[in-house]
């Protein structure tokens, strides 16, 4: 997982965002480094394993102002803008989908907003591989089957970011049973990471 940050359209290291104002990009990127190579139909190809990444930052709104994100959802209480951004990095390659199917399947989210006095409170991902059990991949023949299959993902993943809305944790654990967490950033005004 990779976030980077741009001000005013210019990258900038997260260490250097404390307390700047401008246009601010915060992008997430996700990478499936774990694969194997199998053969099909006589071709040996790259299979990820089925990671769904699920990633929660809370914007302050005396922070953050015109907030809009692309694969992601906000919801804002007035006080703070929560973003759950989602990703299913390598799905799409394993499908070998055409580049608008693929789309269905983002790898990375982007969140957008007018900042003033850059602060950032925490950030959570959390990574899981048993998310996609229950959606069934075994029966998919056609492309109207996998079709069926991506909005069912789709549909699950609404649900996974309306129950992390709903219910944010209160306590992180550093493992679970069907997932692990990724990490945590908490950007705070003197400075400290």
């Amino acid at each position: 997982m990779k976030i980077t940050y741009k001000l005013d359209g210019k990258e900038i290291a997260a260490k250097d965002m404390l307390g700047k104002s401008g246009k601010v990009e915060i992008h997430v990127a996700y990478t499936n480094k774990s694969s194997r190579k199998k053969k099909i139909d006589g071709k040996e190809t790259t299979i990820y394993t089925p990671f769904v990444m699920v990633t929660a930052m809370v914007l302050s709104s005396d922070h953050f102002e015109n907030v809009e994100v692309d694969n992601a959802r906000v919801v804002n209480d007035g006080d703070n803008q929560m973003i759950i951004g989602m990703g299913v990095p390598g799905m799409a390659e394993n499908l070998d989908l055409s580049d608008d199917m693929a789309d269905k399947i983002p790898s990375d989210f982007t969140v957008t907003a007018d900042t003033k006095d850059f602060t950032i409170g925490n950030t959570f991902t959390y990574g899981s591989a048993s998310l996609l059990n229950d959606l069934d991949l075994d029966d998919v023949d056609e492309l109207d089957d996998l079709e069926e299959k991506l909005n069912d993902l789709t549909d699950a993943s609404d649900k996974l970011s309306a129950k992390a809305l709903v219910r944010p944790a209160l306590h992180v654990p550093t493992t679970s049973r069907s997932g692990i967490w990724i990490g945590e950033r908490n950007f705070q005004q003197n400075g400290r990471a």
